[in-house]
């Protein structure tokens, strides 16, 4: 799959403006998942997860221990993949248990947010465990969960878009052209912000989850957004970009920033723009919250 996907990118750079057809990709569709059929309709960000798995499956091993050899030498494992942890602390004797799980991206409800920065705050939120069985007190006791995270290189964002029945949430989620993560990682005491720029924006047109058309904005390196809908391929302004009802958000990661940009952006739904920035205030317990 990572040969097949670098002589993609080969042929790109070297059509001249010309479209290219992903035919390669599309023969080998059962490298990527062995469910996906060409023709039929897939979700985009399923088939993120898979293209990505496949990917990293198809980085060199070491046969001896693939599995070891893989996922710490993987440069796809190094550049999309980031680490949850889950701690809970008992709120009778102050004992904590952390717990670890690897993620390529983060699932976000937008239900209840106005924006993207709202809705990552309501992820990573204190919530309330009612019956929890801390080891220390022997018992089932009243606990505090909250998530932090150890965010990749290339963050994605998915916006979950669809309810239990498969139908559409068209509802606007304002998200910012910079985002400063540094609230919700492991360690956020005193410390510098961690910049993520926004570089690509995935569309989904459409009423429901089982029918309707993916496209995308990408922003290239001299930082113009193009609107990229199969062959069809368009300039747009970025306020036309940051408007959008996104279905998955890609940001990079930039070490070199140290502070979100005065020009980054954010519609506060009235029609009016303005900068956007974190606001730390006490994480509120959420009780009984479904997790």
């Amino acid at each position: 799959m990572m040969c097949i996907l670098e002589r993609h990118t080969i042929a790109t750079f070297s059509s001249k403006g010309k479209v290219i057809k992903p035919l390669e990709i599309v023969q080998n569709l059962k490298r990527i998942a062995k469910h996906l059929q060409f023709g039929k309709q897939e979700d985009v960000h399923e088939f993120f997860c898979c293209i990505v798995e496949a990917l990293h499956l198809s980085c060199p091993i070491n046969h001896h221990k693939p599995e070891e050899h893989v996922e710490k030498t993987s440069v796809v494992h190094q550049i999309f993949t980031g680490q949850l942890r889950s701690t809970v602390e008992c709120t009778q004797c102050s004992s904590t248990s952390d717990r670890f799980e690897n993620c390529l991206d983060i699932s976000l409800h937008i239900n209840n947010s106005p924006d993207l920065l709202a809705a990552f705050l309501d992820f990573t939120k204190a919530e309330t465990l009612d019956e929890y069985t801390c080891q220390r007190c022997s018992c089932k006791v009243k606990a505090t969960k909250r998530m932090s995270l150890h965010l990749p290189n290339v963050l994605a964002l998915s916006i979950r878009r669809y309810d239990l029945f498969g139908n559409k949430i068209n509802r606007d989620c304002p998200y910012p052209q910079h985002l400063d993560v540094r609230p919700f990682m492991l360690q956020q005491e005193d410390a510098d912000p961690v910049v993520y720029r926004l570089y690509s924006v995935l569309v989904h047109s459409g009423k429901c989850s089982t029918e309707g058309h993916y496209y995308c904005y990408n922003k290239i390196c001299d930082g113009r957004w193009f609107r990229m809908d199969d062959d069809l391929v368009t300039p747009v302004d970025t306020r036309v970009v940051i408007e959008k009802q996104a279905y998955i958000l890609f940001y990079i990661r930039c070490p070199e920033m140290k502070a979100i940009p005065v020009c980054s952006q954010i519609n506060d739904g009235n029609g009016k723009w303005h900068q956007k920035r974190w606001q730390r205030r006490p994480l509120t317990p959420a009780i009984n919250r479904h997790h």
